[in-house]
């Protein structure tokens, strides 16, 4: 009871329109998700200096799709709970990769175009008055039969469903969910990913308004095609998001991934990353036309050889 009186403090203030970068943490926070970027930022540093942000809008996402399609696993309640949604995020994480906020140029570095973004919460964003409430998992209090309810409407969840993207939420599930998760190696899970998300090359202007499809018609189903352009770049380039062409032996480098993460949300137990990524050959780290010179994103995703 007191999380939750915790956190309905927390929302209150999250009202509150033009929110500078920094408080928007406070967001991450709320939603214990602000040690998974944290960690992923570390994990992905060479030589211990920080490494890449992801989109705070892809973790509220994961955050969202766990919290949804996982009975007894939110971030709300706290406890073991916390520990289960923590673990399943990070899982996706290790298995699929992420995207960052802002678009990639040609040789895959940062530019100032927001591609997937932030968590954005302005005058222009209604769904930013609850989004922390989809994201967690909070309910209100029980009712007369023993239940608890989602403190949103139906009409509330497909706001936010459009924020992240989506026409609707059975894309969200069949992304994120499968009954035997737990059971599943990371290629396996990254399958499922591969098998479901569509093709995210540009359409024509008249296609994007069809009501048919993955994307929303609007400015978020274009962020979230370039958020998994970048995760299908991840997947095939020599990373340890990439699962194809193994080699002899295996890489901890996916394992170790997985295991910064999880003690930077302070998680007692990483058993739960114990499959590793494979090895792969190495490429060439040489520029790419168009590139910014500030070098590829990809190439902080090597990991452990």
């Amino acid at each position: 009871m007191l999380r939750f009186i915790k956190l309905m403090a927390l929302t209150g203030l999250l009202v509150t329109p033009l929110f500078s970068r920094a408080k928007d943490e406070l967001f991450l926070r709320s939603a214990e998700l602000k040690c998974v970027a944290d960690g992923v930022e570390i994990a992905t540093g060479p030589g211990g200096s920080l490494g890449l942000r992801p989109s705070e809008k892809y973790l509220a996402l994961l955050g969202f799709a766990v919290q949804r399609n996982y009975k007894s696993v939110n971030s709300s309640t706290g406890g073991f709970n916390r520990e289960l949604y923590l673990q399943r995020v990070i899982q996706i994480l290790q298995a699929d990769g992420f995207c960052v906020a802002n678009k990639l140029d040609g040789g895959g570095a940062p530019t100032s175009q927001v591609g997937y973004g932030d968590v954005v919460r302005d005058k222009s964003n209604a769904v930013g008055r609850y989004l922390i409430y989809a994201v967690t998992g909070l309910k209100s209090k029980e009712d007369k039969n023993g239940d608890t309810q989602s403190v949103l409407t139906a009409d509330q969840v497909n706001e936010v469903i459009k924020y992240f993207g989506f026409q609707n939420e059975t894309y969200i599930q069949n992304l994120f969910r499968h009954d035997n998760w737990s059971s599943l190696e990371p290629d396996a899970r990254q399958k499922l990913f591969s098998d479901n998300v569509e093709s995210t090359s540009a359409t024509a202007p008249e296609d994007r308004t069809s009501v048919s499809g993955m994307y929303s018609s609007n400015e978020y189903g274009e962020g979230l095609k370039d958020c998994f352009a970048q995760m299908k770049q991840m997947q095939s380039k020599s990373t340890i998001f990439n699962f194809k062409n193994l080699l002899k032996g295996r890489s901890s480098g996916g394992r170790k991934f997985c295991e910064t993460v999880a003690k930077e949300c302070q998680l007692e137990s990483t058993t739960f990353c114990s499959i590793s990524a494979p090895t792969f050959k190495t490429e060439g780290n040489g520029s790419t036309p168009g590139s910014t010179g500030e070098g590829s994103i990809f190439d902080k995703l090597k990991g452990t050889q």
